[in-house]
């Protein structure tokens, strides 16, 4: 579904992509791990058009997306779920829902503000309060369902677990493995090692804006680099 290929990004003279290629077959999930500044974050944002890479080749299902305008790229079927979410925290949850489907066209039906409640049934109770009264696990769930308003193919999400307390970072993953299971293909960026090999069927290990290490997810969890690296082994 997704292939990127020699891909080199920049932040002014600093080089954050170094030749990263990384492909994520339809249906499945595939995890990038590193440590902070490794280029996670970087080749998200790349892929989605935030930031444009100065080389290399970025394929949606066969598409040539590099350098495309972020919101085409939502239009085309792909959604990034931020790293620290970055909702609109002024506005309701309610309101927040009706923004993720702000690129599509037609109107947006309350059949499916229900169908994204039964993901998220927390999220039902507190419809009609602004994003910022809610925790930060609520936050990361509404980040989630505005995502999925645009009717994703393709779901990037960057570190979901970030700053949640294990039992809210339980309740995330099972929600991110229901999606997966109704057909969303997700690529997932995640610090934790553990929990992203143990979602994820193959992986990608960043370094320095390379990749080192790819593979299988049971590989990596036996590969002695990650586990001293990654896996507090």
């Amino acid at each position: 579904m997704l292939d990127v290929s020699n891909i080199e990004t920049h932040y002014g003279n600093i080089q954050a992509l170094k030749g990263i290629s990384i492909e994520v077959p339809k249906g499945d999930m595939v995890s990038v791990l590193g440590a902070n500044g490794s280029g996670k974050s970087t080749l998200l944002r790349t892929i989605v058009g935030l930031i444009g890479p100065s080389r290399g080749a970025i394929r949606f299902e066969g598409k040539n997306i590099h350098g495309m305008k972020p919101h085409k790229v939502v239009r085309l079927g792909i959604s990034l779920v931020p790293e620290n979410r970055e909702l609109f925290p002024d506005l309701t949850v309610h309101e927040n829902l009706l923004m993720g489907a702000f690129t599509r066209s037609g109107k947006v039906g309350p059949k499916e503000i229900e169908e994204i409640f039964r993901y998220f049934p927390i999220l039902e109770e507190r419809r009609r309060q602004q994003a910022r009264t809610l925790s930060g696990g609520e936050q990361q769930m509404l980040a989630i369902a505005r995502a999925l308003m645009s009717k994703p193919r393709l779901l990037l999400l960057d570190e979901p677990s970030l700053g949640l307390a294990p039992l809210m970072v339980e309740e995330i993953y099972r929600i991110i493995r229901m999606i997966l299971t109704q057909g969303t293909t997700i690529l997932l960026v995640e610090q934790n090692a553990n929990l992203a090999l143990s979602v994820a069927r193959f992986g990608y290990v960043f370094e320095n804006g390379r990749v080192s290490v790819f593979g299988p997810s049971e590989e990596l969890l036996q590969n002695e680099h990650v586990k001293q690296a990654y896996l507090g082994k």
